[in-house]
């Protein structure tokens, strides 16, 4: 082979490459990560009783609840149950919200033992998650509305219901932040793991998956997702609505969180301005088991922070 020869299919070979970087890159930034962060996989009951060979809901723990619905917007139905506190006189309701990709039903274990101490809780499958409606997850830029919805429609219904209070993990935890900054009718919140800015848990997530610092692509796709789903990623930022906050707020972190980097939880912990916050370290726990590791010790603490602060 001659040397000219070589060199052509050298060329030929890197445009090759080019092309197919190109189109790969292409593909991840308008097909693949816009929907993979708004239209996350939906864990519906069904798909629970298969994988996990149960059926789990709130008679499984002989807890006296009704199905709670409600229509927030056209076309969009929240499904999740209405768990009445098992004692004489309620203390308040508690609003549960679960994490990405996961449903109501991952919020039973501390519904059981918030109910049992006198609180009714509201756990619920939030927009594009579960058995609820909606296509698009907008990480609280609607879903926080949503929150102030359900409280007006549970005054309504059981008026008993107040004073309220927010139990929220991780992407609960984000929006419980930003729905109390704008409703002073949740006296008091507890949540696991928030994220301080959309833009910044995207960009962290991006490297995860990929190990590479090129912020461009999730960037890229982030203004895709913007266009899709018809929000405003940059006023997603519970780091900025917790400067608005005055009531009590307990923010918990995980020591080895990988997902959410507990500096995140921190920054928002910082900019609470209510007198009464509380930072509470779990030891040990990663993203995905705050429960497992901090065990009877953390269900005491969430329900004696309730019991401080919800009034």
């Amino acid at each position: 082979m001659t040397k000219a020869k070589a060199i052509k299919i050298s060329i030929i070979t890197l445009s090759v490459l080019a092309v197919t970087l190109t189109i790969t890159v292409l593909a991840i930034i308008n097909y693949f990560l816009p929907y993979s962060s708004i239209r996350p996989v939906r864990l519906t009951h069904n798909k629970i009783v298969k994988l996990f060979y149960k059926h789990e809901k709130p008679s499984n723990y002989y807890l006296k609840y009704e199905n709670f619905v409600l229509t927030v917007d056209k076309g969009i139905t929240l499904r999740g149950w209405f768990i009445h506190a098992q004692t004489s006189k309620p203390k308040g309701t508690i609003i549960m919200m679960h994490g990405i990709a996961t449903s109501k039903e991952s919020l039973l274990l501390m519904a059981d033992s918030l109910s049992h101490h006198g609180y009714n809780c509201i756990p619920f499958d939030s927009r594009a998650h579960g058995e609820s409606g909606g296509v698009n997850c907008t990480f609280g830029y609607y879903e926080k509305h949503d929150v102030s919805k359900i409280i007006s429609d549970v005054i309504k219904k059981y008026p008993y219901s107040p004073p309220f209070g927010i139990y929220g993990c991780s992407l609960g935890a984000a929006i419980g932040i930003q729905a109390m900054a704008q409703d002073n009718r949740i006296k008091c919140s507890v949540v696991e793991s928030p994220f301080a800015s959309l833009k910044e848990t995207v960009d962290h997530y991006w490297y995860n998956v990929s190990g590479l610092r090129i912020n461009y692509i999730p960037n890229e796709a982030l203004k895709r997702s913007e266009r899709i789903a018809r929000f405003w990623v940059d006023s997603v930022q519970p780091e900025k609505s917790a400067y608005l906050i005055h009531n009590p707020v307990m923010v918990v972190y995980a020591e080895k969180d990988r997902n959410i980097p507990n500096s995140q939880s921190k920054r928002v912990f910082r900019n609470i301005k209510s007198p009464d916050k509380k930072l509470y370290e779990v030891k040990g726990a990663d993203h995905y088991s705050i429960v497992k590791y901090g065990g009877h010790k953390y269900f005491a603490a969430v329900i004696d922070y309730f019991d401080r602060n919800l009034k």
